[in-house]
């Protein structure tokens, strides 16, 4: 009698170097499935897998060579870092050899791509000394402050790590956004840098119009329009793509309106994380729309006066920190915060935080630079001026002490609020004392602000600010050949020597200059500048 049991029959044994890299490592079974195996799948390691075939390197593998050019890139940025703050204006180091991974191509790159592309949003310096126990997306949100960003951290982090396959996986338009900065920040070399770029904008912006946001989740629109956020944000950065730049800001606008963000009123039903999120983001759009519209110098598309007013009775955006507490304000009330700014003329009894504040100057600016574009009488300028001078003098200093991205915060703070004077009185300069030396006062104070960030964090700005850079050196010009003039008659009187206001030149330039690698809109603003300022003999 035949006792032996019947057993299921098991995989063939694959011949040696047959089963997947992640397989060898982990010393599990392999079925050899391709692309994907058994094994990978069920595990939720479908990014990990793949196979060598002895003839090529393993993605892992020119991964891990492509990483250690980087990190010797690093080193070589760090030892030319002090010859450069020495005056050494010599073209940045670049790697010598091309990247040989396409990953790019791919529909997600594979996890380890990804994890340092959120490692790149740091710096460099960060970079180079990140580990495993380093979480991916809280290196990403060093540069939130940078790219408009106003998800939940957290939340993000974990719906992200479960992979394309999963169900709660982000926008996809979203991600490759991010990829798209982390690229950008990179500063990777120029024809690898480009290609790569391009694909990823070509991909994010392909999957933002094609995905149908209706169907799916509230959460899914809202990383939706956090990603038309980051892609104008980047067009913008880039500069010279003012059609695109203007397209997706115009795309968040209406993708935000269509979900009614713009009138949400938080209820203590309400998850306070999810609440907040779409707070923030609509806001993120407001300062967008209001930024965008001051570069651009046409009206804001989200106006809360005039013909087809946009009624907005979403309350001030709070700090990430406020809503992860559950600190959200909830009111049965249909409250117009921008309304009520305005009418306090600048006096505000409410949204203090930095986020709100950085509404609140975007607002002022916008305002001030529609008012320039039209006719606009001596009573709406006195007005326009009082309340953009009782806002800033409720801003609190710049905090040393700070980190670094909160000092960037204020600093765009402070830049765009001083811009609203300029552009409120530029026009009356001319012939008005009075607005030429508001508009001297106010480029003064701009051109203090970078000396609050050290040399090496001055690439921590937002690319938004740079408008109050360049125009106050265009203000700061102007002065220097006015006092110059007066110099030797008897109208001189009591003025700043040229030399102190040609040292404020100076420093708007080197900051201006710095950023250019990771903002190239700032290129052919600083070359106008620079010719400008040959022109002048400054």
């Amino acid at each position: 009698m035949n006792t032996e049991r019947s057993s299921p029959a098991k995989a063939p044994t694959l011949k040696k170097g047959q089963a997947c890299t992640c397989c060898r490592r982990r010393k599990t079974r392999c079925d050899g499935n391709r692309p994907i195996c058994g094994q990978c799948s069920s595990n939720g390691r479908e990014l990990d897998c793949e196979y060598s075939d002895g003839f090529a390197p393993t993605r892992t593998e020119l991964l891990q060579e492509y990483l250690a050019r980087l990190q010797s890139r690093v080193q070589t940025l760090e030892t030319t870092h002090a010859q450069r703050s020495l005056g050494d204006n010599r073209q940045r180091p670049s790697l010598a050899i091309q990247p040989s991974a396409s990953w790019w191509m791919m529909e997600f790159p594979p996890s380890q791509v990804a994890r340092f592309l959120y490692a790149l949003l740091r710096n460099f310096r960060e970079s180079a000394k990140l580990s495993s126990s380093v979480s991916r997306f809280e290196v990403f949100m060093q540069h939130e402050h940078q790219v408009g960003w106003g998800l939940n951290r957290e939340r993000f982090a974990t719906a992200i790590s479960g992979g394309p396959s999963s169900p709660s996986f982000p926008h996809p338009a979203l991600v490759n956004a991010i990829f798209l900065w982390g690229a950008r920040f990179a500063r990777l070399p120029s024809f690898s840098g480009e290609q790569i770029e391009q694909t990823l904008l070509s991909r994010a912006t392909s999957q933002a119009q094609s995905q149908q946001i209706a169907t799916q989740s509230l959460q899914y629109g809202l990383q939706a329009v956090q990603a038309e956020i980051l892609l104008a944000t980047y067009l913008f950065s880039m500069g010279g793509r003012t059609l695109e730049t203007d397209y997706h800001v115009s795309a968040s606008v209406r993708l935000a309106l269509g979900f009614g963000m713009n009138r949400i009123t938080p209820r203590p039903s309400m998850d306070p994380i999810e609440e907040g999120e779409r707070i923030s983001v609509f806001w993120k759009v407001f300062c967008l729309d209001r930024l965008w519209a001051i570069t651009n110098g046409k009206p804001a598309a989200l106006r809360i006066d005039g013909s087809s007013p946009v009624i907005v009775t979403t309350p001030w955006p709070k700090s990430p920190e406020e809503y992860a507490q559950g600190n959200i304000s909830h009111s049965s009330t249909m409250s117009q915060p921008l309304v009520q700014f305005l009418e306090e003329q600048g006096n505000a009894t409410s949204g203090f935080s930095y986020p709100a504040l950085a509404v609140k100057a975007a607002l002022l600016c916008e305002r001030s630079s529609h008012y320039a574009s039209r006719p606009t009488s001596d009573d709406e300028i006195r007005l326009a001026d009082s309340t953009i001078f009782c806002f800033v003098s409720t801003l609190a200093p710049l905090d040393g002490q700070a980190s670094v991205a909160l000092k960037a915060r204020f600093i765009t703070i402070h830049a765009v609020a001083y811009l609203a004077f300029i552009r409120l009185h530029e026009v009356n300069a001319p012939q008005d004392r009075g607005a030429y030396l508001r508009c001297v006062q106010a480029a003064r104070y701009i051109s203090m602000l970078p000396g609050h960030l050290a040399q090496d964090e001055i690439i921590e700005l937002e690319p938004f600010c740079m408008p109050s850079l360049v125009i106050a050196s265009k203000v700061l010009m102007q002065e220097i050949t006015r006092i110059r003039q007066l110099a030797s008659s008897a109208q001189a009187g009591d003025i700043t020597p040229p030399n102190v206001l040609i040292d404020e030149l100076d420093r708007l330039m080197h900051c201006m200059a710095e950023v250019v690698p990771i903002y190239p809109v700032i290129e052919s603003q600083l070359e106008s500048l620079n010719d400008m300022r040959t022109s002048m003999l400054i």
